[in-house]
C-alpha cells in the first residue's frame, strides 16, 4: 500500500513538473493558415518592428484577410507609419518622442521600446510641450498644450498673429498696413523697444513710472519717476507741450502731423506704440508682463506671459523670436538661414523613463528627420506613445516587461509618417545583418535603450530577454515566459515575408486598438477603435 502511495505521488509530481516546465509544446500552437513559401521562418539578425497604420478596422470588418492584405499593399505608400518599442515587461510599446537616427538620409525610423513586463504600449504626450517652427518665408507657427503659453505667428508680409491661452495674457496683432491692435490684461509690466529709425516706444514698469527716450532726430523725451510729475515732450517744430498729473503719470502721444493726444491713468501704466506712418495707439495694462518688440521695418511684436519667463532673441535680419514658458524651460534654436525652431518641455525630458511597475513614460516632440523609439518594460508589454508629428517622422512601439505589445496613439499627417518598433535589452545599439533575400526589403535603424529587439528561429519569436512572442487569450500580441502564459492561442507560425513584414500564418494584418492612453496590438479586430496595421521589419545597427 505504501509503495502504491509513493508511486502515485511520484506520478503526480512528474505531471506537475511537466505542466510547469514543458519541453516547448507551444511550438505546435500555430495558425491554420500556412506560411507563404516565399517567407522565411529563420532570421538571425536582431530586428525591431515598424507599425504601419493603414485604415480604420471598421472599414475592413466585412472584408476577408486576403482582401485586407491586398488593400494594405496598395495603400501602404500613403498611409501613416508607426514603430513599436518593447518595454521590459515584454509589451511592445511605440514611442514617438525619443530621438533616434536612421541610417537612411531620406527618412528616419523610431524603434519601439520594451518594458520589463513585455507589454507593448504607446503613451500619449504630456500637456506641457510646445513647439515653434518658422518656415523660410518667415512664418512662425507655435503650438502649445500648457495653459500659460502664448503663441505668436508671423507671416512673411509682416503680419503678426498672437494667440494666448492663459487668463492674464495680452495680444498685439499687427496688420500689413502698419496698424497695431493691442489687447491688455490686468496688472502687468510693459516693455517697448525702440529702433534707430526715429519711431517712438514708451516703456513703463511699475504703477506711476513713465519712461521717455530721446531719438537721434532731435526729439526730446522727459523721463520722470515721481507720482505727480509733469512730462514735457518737444516736437521737431519747436513747440513745447507741458502736462502734469495728480497721482498718476500722463502720457503724450504725438502723431506725425503734429497733433498731440493726452491720456492719463490712475494706477495703471500706459503704453504708447508709434508706427512709421505716424499713427499712435495708447492702451493701458495692469499686472501681467507684456513685451513689445519693434523691428527696423516698423513691425511691432507683443507677447505676454503670466508668471513665466520670457526670452527674446533677435537675429541680424531683424526677425525677433519671443519664447515664453510657464514652468517648463524653453529653448530656441536658430539655423543659419534664419529659420527658427522653438521647443519647450515640462518636467519630463525627451527620454524614455521606466517606472518600477514596468510602465514606460516617454514624452518629447519629434522634429523632421528624427526618430522616436518605443521602450520595453520588464513585464514585456509594448507601449506606443502618441504625439503630433511632422512629415518624415518615425515613431516606435515599446515593449513592457510583461510582454504585451502596445502601439502609440499618434496623430500624424497624411503621408510619410513612420512609427517603428524597437526592443530594449542592455540599452546598447545592436548591430544587425540582412539575409541576402531580404537585403533590399528591410531598412536599417539605430538601436537604443529599451528598444524591442527580436529574433526569429523555426517560426518562433523571442525578445532580447528570451521571452516567447505569442498571441494570448485576449488576442493580444506580447512576450512571456517561457513558457507563454496560460491560454495562449498562437506561439509559433511566425515568419518574415519577402517584402519585409512580420507574418503570422498567412496573414500580415494586425490591429492596434486604443486602450486608455495606449494602443495594444492584436491579431484580430476586437473593437471599433481599432486600426488595421502591418508590422514592418527593421534591422538595428550600431550608430
Amino acid at each position: 500500500m505504501k509503495y502504491l502511495t509513493i508511486a502515485t505521488s511520484a506520478a503526480l509530481v512528474s505531471s506537475a513538473l511537466a505542466a510547469t516546465v514543458p519541453s516547448a509544446p507551444w511550438s505546435t500552437l500555430t495558425p491554420t493558415g500556412k506560411i507563404p513559401s516565399s517567407a522565411t521562418t529563420d532570421y538571425a539578425p536582431k530586428f525591431g518592428i515598424q507599425i504601419v497604420t493603414v485604415e480604420a478596422a471598421a472599414n475592413l470588418s466585412t472584408e476577408t484577410a486576403a482582401n485586407i492584405t491586398k488593400e494594405l499593399e496598395t495603400a501602404l505608400p500613403v498611409r501613416n507609419k508607426a514603430v513599436v518599442n518593447t518595454l521590459s515587461d515584454g509589451q511592445p510599446n511605440v514611442v514617438t518622442t525619443t530621438t533616434y537616427r536612421s541610417v537612411s538620409s531620406k527618412s528616419s525610423v523610431a524603434p519601439v521600446a520594451q518594458i520589463t513586463d513585455g507589454q507593448i504600449q504607446h503613451q500619449t504626450t504630456a500637456a506641457a510641450v510646445s513647439v515653434i517652427n518658422q518656415i523660410t518665408d518667415g512664418q512662425i507657427q507655435h503650438q502649445t498644450t500648457a495653459a500659460p503659453v502664448s503663441v505668436v505667428n508671423q507671416i512673411g508680409d509682416g503680419q503678426i498673429q498672437h494667440q494666448t491661452t492663459a487668463a492674464a495674457v495680452s495680444v498685439v496683432n499687427q496688420i500689413g498696413d502698419g496698424q497695431i491692435q493691442h489687447q491688455t490684461t490686468a496688472a502687468a509690466v510693459s516693455v517697448v523697444n525702440q529702433i534707430g529709425d526715429g519711431q517712438i516706444q514708451h516703456q513703463t514698469t511699475a504703477a506711476p513710472v513713465s519712461v521717455v527716450n530721446q531719438i537721434g532726430d532731435g526729439q526730446i523725451q522727459h523721463q520722470t519717476t515721481a507720482a505727480a510729475v509733469s512730462v514735457v515732450n518737444q516736437i521737431g517744430d519747436g513747440q513745447i507741450q507741458h502736462q502734469t498729473t495728480a497721482a498718476a503719470v500722463s502720457v503724450v502721444n504725438q502723431i506725425g502731423d503734429g497733433q498731440i493726444q493726452h491720456q492719463t491713468t490712475a494706477a495703471p501704466v500706459s503704453v504708447v506704440n508709434q508706427i512709421g506712418d505716424g499713427q499712435i495707439q495708447h492702451q493701458t495694462t495692469a499686472a501681467a508682463v507684456s513685451v513689445v518688440n519693434q523691428i527696423g521695418d516698423g513691425q511691432i511684436q507683443h507677447q505676454t506671459t503670466a508668471a513665466a519667463v520670457s526670452v527674446v532673441n533677435q537675429i541680424g535680419d531683424g526677425q525677433i523670436q519671443h519664447q515664453t514658458t510657464a514652468a517648463p524651460v524653453s529653448v530656441v534654436n536658430q539655423i543659419g538661414d534664419g529659420q527658427i525652431q522653438h521647443q519647450t518641455t515640462a518636467a519630463p525630458a525627451s527620454v524614455v523613463n521606466q517606472i518600477g511597475d514596468g510602465q514606460i513614460q516617454h514624452q518629447t516632440t519629434a522634429t523632421p528627420s528624427t526618430v522616436a523609439a518605443i521602450a520595453q518594460i520588464s513585464d514585456g508589454q509594448i507601449q506606443h506613445q502618441s504625439s503630433k508629428v511632422a512629415p518624415s517622422h518615425v515613431t516606435a512601439a515599446a515593449q513592457l516587461s510583461d510582454g504585451q505589445v502596445q502601439h502609440e496613439n499618434a496623430t500624424v499627417a497624411a503621408e510619410s509618417r513612420v512609427a517603428a518598433v524597437a526592443t530594449l535589452s542592455d540599452g546598447q545599439p545592436q548591430v544587425t545583418g540582412h539575409a541576402s533575400e531580404l537585403e533590399s526589403a528591410i531598412p536599417k535603424a539605430c538601436s537604443s535603450k529599451n528598444n524591442l529587439i527580436m529574433t526569429l528561429k523555426k517560426g518562433m519569436l523571442s525578445d532580447s530577454k528570451g521571452r516567447v512572442g505569442a498571441i494570448v487569450a485576449n488576442r493580444q500580441f506580447q512576450f512571456d515566459g517561457p513558457p507563454p502564459q496560460a491560454g495562449t492561442i498562437f506561439a509559433a507560425g511566425w515568419s518574415i515575408s519577402s517584402d519585409g513584414y512580420l507574418t503570422l500564418g498567412d496573414s500580415k494584418v494586425f490591429y492596434q486598438c486604443l486602450s486608455g492612453d495606449f494602443y495594444n496590438l492584436y491579431d484580430k479586430n476586437i473593437a471599433a477603435q481599432c486600426n488595421a496595421v502591418k508590422l514592418k521589419i527593421i534591422d538595428f545597427v550600431d550608430c
